[in-house]
């Protein structure tokens, strides 16, 4: 079966990045009649807000997008430390002299894979050597990004992963904890950034607060903006023939057209426009 999930972080603003992660990763999920699950990233005890929770669950429920299963990796720090002692006792791991543990990949080096969105990614051999061992628990007992998201990908048996370009840097580092871990990797499809003004949209940019999108769009304009944020049907007359595509509609045509790799800029004047037409 075909699952997905999506897994934004309690750090910032619910911005319009991360509900077009969200999007993606629904519709091919149901578009193939699969499952999807929202994964709250609460590690970053320094930096995580119970209002920015709040703000993600509120914003989806407007969205109106179905998820299967919530979970918080919060409610997973005993699993997180199982698996890495498990590492320790295998020789795959280490317990450093401040308590923390660092991962240690003894297997064959990785050079490439081939990604769903972006076609073959290549890695120098100084990305596979860093790639090979890193810290998985901080000394505070807490788990890192890397080490916590290949842990819950394999326990809630996510198949295909659907993310953002800047996330390809994290890709050879978990490629490694899933060989250690498990006999299968799940597929990874990484899509271009969004862009305004010629930078990168950040979520913790205060006008990147996704609500304030909602008080002013209508949801139905909003998914359809965002679902032509880097995917496209291959018809070159598909904005005459479809220019309104409601969220069955998406599900019914994603897996026709393409994600793409190459950043997508926010024109808030084609919202606009979409609006209007809703």
């Amino acid at each position: 079966m075909i699952i997905t999930r999506c897994a934004p972080s309690n750090t910032g603003f619910f911005h319009i990045g991360t509900a077009r992660t969200l999007y993606f990763n629904y519709l091919f999920a149901r578009s193939q009649n699969g499952k999807l699950i929202l994964r709250i990233d609460n590690t970053d005890v320094d930096r995580s807000e119970q209002k920015f929770t709040d703000l993600i669950y509120e914003t989806i429920s407007k969205l109106n997008i179905e998820f299967d299963l919530t979970f918080k990796q919060s409610e997973r720090l005993d699993r997180y430390k199982e698996i890495s002692e498990s590492l320790i006792s295998k020789d795959q791991a280490k317990r450093n002299e401040d308590n923390s543990i660092s991962f240690i990949y003894n297997g064959d080096d990785i050079y490439q894979w081939e990604d769903f969105v972006g076609g073959n990614i290549k890695c120098s051999k100084q990305e596979n050597l860093i790639s090979r061992e890193f810290i998985i628990i901080r000394n505070n007992g807490l788990p890192t990004y890397n080490f916590a998201t290949v842990v819950d990908d394999i326990d809630y048996n996510i198949s295909h992963i659907i993310r953002g370009t800047d996330h390809i840097p994290n890709t050879l580092k978990q490629i490694f904890l899933y060989k250690a871990l498990t006999d299968s990797l799940p597929k990874f499809g990484h899509i271009g950034l969004l862009t305004k003004n010629g930078k990168k949209i950040s979520k913790r940019d205060k006008e990147a607060d996704f609500l304030l999108l909602l008080n002013e769009y209508k949801p139905e304009a909003i998914l359809n903006y965002i679902l032509k944020l880097g995917w496209n049907l291959p018809d070159p007359n598909i904005d005459q023939k479809l220019p309104l595509i409601n969220k069955q509609k998406a599900i019914e045509v994603f897996m026709n057209g393409k994600m793409k790799s190459s950043p997508s800029n926010v024109d808030m004047n084609k919202l606009t426009w979409l609006n209007k037409k809703y």
